[in-house]
């Protein structure tokens, strides 16, 4: 307590694991605080930590993401110890806010997946996803997921040299460990990561982890046992048994397909809630001459129950278009009594059926009739000579 590193006072111990040590340190030019992480002593001999820590600050102080912790400094204290400055937040681990049972699933798994997807584009496998390394913080009035400790992370580019790690080393916490990880360490890809994040997503729709028990009982279940089935509704199902699967090609490709994924069923989970006011679902098609263009196919039509009005005088149509207008049927036109039969004629101009042809010829033709008659009986004699 009390030592400056790099111009930061520390201040309070704020967290501590089994490798490390995290404290509270403010920066006395500055006057801003941040979080030192510095190796514990037994650890600090031994080199392949010591270069595995190092190797996080490196690759975490070159990713800018919102969802990944920043790294702003890294060195050795007095006494040797290598240490690595990162930016302080406060708020809750995604690990209390399950056991509180107050967790958005939808949008906490949305960043945790970009900030996966974000490691993954820089060639960096996590290997240690759970509850207690997402960090839930407030940022500019909203809530945000930050990935935490990357400190056995393990750089899969090819240009990531030697690989640190012993394949016989199990890295990583069993309860959330993909089960090629538990065989072999160096065999984690970043679909180990997926497979993480699916008993990650399955603990925070249910409230406990698929799997539990002493660390070898986990890991055989890890390899051998099916999860058991959720029983929640909140859509997301299929795609934790998906990530789940024992094998690792048989799981999403990327983090960005998982989020793609995601998308797709919270869209279908809100287009279920909605509700249109007033429709009816029409096992048969409509009369073609209802509309402009007939209808096509016998599948069932979602359209308004309120029919189209029939043709009335011009004061009463005015009304009933003026007062409630249907945008699902065709506008009605102020038509003088003179029209209807031309109205008539280009409905059945669609229709190929030649007995309403014929029907047609006869109504014209008695019209003609009548119409003659009144005009001169000659003419009217002759045009009904004619229409016999």
């Amino acid at each position: 307590m009390g030592q400056r590193i790099h111009g930061a006072r520390i201040e309070s111990v704020i967290g501590e694991g089994s490798a490390a040590r995290v404290y509270l340190a403010r920066h006395e030019v500055l006057d801003r605080t941040y979080a030192v992480k510095v190796l514990s002593l037994p650890n600090a001999q031994k080199q392949d930590l010591v270069e595995r820590f190092y190797r996080e600050a490196r690759v975490l102080s070159r990713i800018s993401h919102p969802n990944i912790v920043g790294v702003v400094d890294c060195g050795r204290i007095v006494d040797g110890r290598p240490f690595l400055t990162m930016e302080l937040l406060v708020g809750e681990t995604l690990q209390v806010r399950i056991a509180r049972g107050d967790v958005d699933v939808y949008a906490t798994s949305r960043q945790i997946l970009r900030g996966l997807a974000e490691a993954h584009r820089r060639g960096l496998v996590h290997r240690d996803l759970k509850p207690a390394n997402v960090m839930l913080v407030e940022q500019e009035g909203r809530e945000v997921a930050k990935l935490l400790d990357f400190g056995i992370a393990r750089l899969v580019s090819a240009s990531a040299g030697p690989h640190i790690t012993s394949g016989e080393m199990v890295l990583g916490t069993p309860r959330y460990m993909a089960p090629e990880q538990a065989m072999n360490a160096s065999a984690a890809s970043a679909r180990s990561d997926l497979y993480s994040f699916g008993i990650l997503l399955y603990e925070m729709l249910s409230g406990r982890a698929p799997f539990e028990g002493g660390m070898i009982d986990v890991l055989d279940q890890q390899l051998n046992k099916l999860p058991p089935a959720l029983t929640t509704t909140s859509g997301l199902e299929p795609l934790v048994y998906q990530l789940l699967e024992k094998r690792p090609e048989h799981r999403p490709s990327s983090a960005l397909a998982v989020l793609a994924s995601l998308e797709r069923i919270v869209e279908r989970t809100v287009d279920a809630r909605i509700s249109f006011e007033g429709p009816t679902v029409l096992e048969a098609p409509r009369d073609p001459c209802d509309v402009d263009e007939p209808l096509v196919g016998t599948e069932p039509t979602v359209v308004r129950s309120r029919p189209a009005a029939p043709f009335r005088d011009t004061e009463e149509t005015s009304a009933a278009h003026d007062t409630d207008p249907d945008p699902f049927q065709p506008a009605l036109m102020h038509r003088e009594t003179s029209e209807q039969p031309m109205a008539t004629f280009r409905a059945l101009e669609r229709d190929s059926n030649p007995a309403l042809w014929m029907l047609l010829a006869l109504v014209i033709a008695f019209g003609a009739t009548l119409a003659g008659n009144a005009a001169h009986p000659r003419i009217g004699a002759a045009i009904a000579d004619v229409a016999r």
